[in-house]
């Protein structure tokens, strides 16, 4: 989407791709540590897109920005989800009950 928006307003850019694909069908590594990989950066590539909305004078991209932080948010979600069923994630410090604290116990 954001590719058209360029070409439509005739921004030229390029993507380099410099990624190797193997015959190899060993994972090189585990599925704990790709898991929490792809999570950790679809948490910082929404962000982000909170960052770029910040600061973009466009509406039209800011609304794809909320769009797309939403989407990759949900993404992101089904990995924590994916991580915690199998024990590889463990749940985040929760805030304390203050009024639990406060009552006094003999």
């Amino acid at each position: 989407k954001l590719s058209k928006i360029a070409r439509d307003d005739y921004v030229n850019f390029s993507f380099v791709l410099d990624e190797d694909i193997t015959a190899s069908t060993i994972a090189p590594f585990s599925d704990k540590l790709m898991m929490f990989q792809i999570y950790l950066l679809s948490t910082i590539g929404a962000g982000m897109y909170g960052v770029s909305g910040a600061v973009s004078a466009r509406t039209d991209i800011i609304k794809l920005y909320g769009q797309f932080m939403l989407e990759v948010g949900m993404f992101a979600n089904k990995g924590a989800e994916i991580m915690m069923a199998n024990d590889w994630l463990e749940e985040p410090p929760q805030i304390l009950d203050r009024d639990e604290l406060s009552e006094y116990k003999h």
